[in-house]
């Protein structure tokens, strides 16, 4: 006894408990056939149930496409891209695992892809290659603002979404911007007083360089002093044109959408001096 003791973990308990393992695995391998077709059932009952959901949901998503880049192009004609054409088409998922005649991905039966026309005559094709920055982060926005009750994202960055517009169309932007964080925090990286002026918290983002590094910096600009960098923003220099107009585009901005309303985690715009 103390031999086997000693061979099988050094104590009578452990002896014990290595015999009834052993016994365990011996018995496995006396019915290894009968396991294995239990296993091979049950793997095909889970792929049929799986299948079916993967096209119930397939349905769903294909049905739901048409109506989704509609949505999404009507918001991008108030974003500075109303000649945009969009689409969503779908393939075999990336990875997966057979299911009966079909490959069944992590979500689903396929990927989806947004393809993406900005200009009339133009084919459709993959948002990712031919968009530039601020194209992407206004379909984003045209995005999220469609899926706004559905995402549980918490959180949004934009960045560069203020390239190549201005005037009506970033007003525009920044409105747009401003209804998507009554839901979400939104987080901006603007040069554009007529989006910053949307933001709940105006935060300036700048470099310095101390001995030899350079340094980068954010504060919090409030009051007079937001009204100040606005008018920066707007002309350069804090001319008193410049600050009535700030003032003006800050009251514009703020005032009349906020009457009832209180806004979620809220909209900050950071902005890169």
């Amino acid at each position: 006894m103390r031999r086997l003791a000693r061979k099988h973990g050094g104590s009578l308990e452990a002896a014990l408990s290595r015999k009834r393992a052993m016994e365990e695995e011996l018995s496995s391998l006396d019915h290894h056939d009968e396991a294995l077709l239990e296993a091979q059932a049950r793997a095909t009952a889970l792929a049929a149930q799986a299948l079916r959901a993967g096209n119930e949901l397939s349905a769903r998503r294909k049905a739901a496409a048409a109506g989704f880049s509609r949505a999404v192009a009507s918001e991008l004609s108030g974003l500075g891209m109303g000649r945009t054409e969009l689409s969503v088409r779908f393939g075999a998922p990336l990875a997966g695992v057979p299911a009966g005649a079909e490959m069944l991905g992590a979500r689903g039966l396929e990927s989806a892809e947004i393809l993406l026309s900005p200009n009339p005559g133009e084919e459709l094709r993959p948002l990712t290659r031919i968009a530039s920055g601020g194209e992407l982060s206004r379909v984003l926005l045209a995005v999220k603002r469609i899926l706004a009750e559905a995402d549980d994202v918490d959180t949004y960055l934009f960045d560069e979404v203020d390239a190549g517009i201005g005037g009506a169309t970033a007003d525009a932007v920044g409105r747009a911007l401003w209804s998507v964080a009554r839901a979400r925090q939104v987080v901006c990286i603007t040069h554009l007083p007529q989006i910053a002026v949307f933001a709940d918290r105006h935060q300036l983002v700048d470099k310095e360089v101390a001995k030899g590094r350079t340094h980068s910096t954010v504060r919090a600009v409030e009051g007079d002093a937001r009204v100040r960098e606005l008018a920066r923003l707007l002309g350069g220099q804090a001319s008193q044109v410049a600050l009535e107009h700030a003032r003006e585009l800050l009251e514009q901005a703020q005032r009349p959408q906020r009457r009832g309303r209180k806004p979620a985690d809220g909209t900050k715009a950071a902005e890169r001096n």
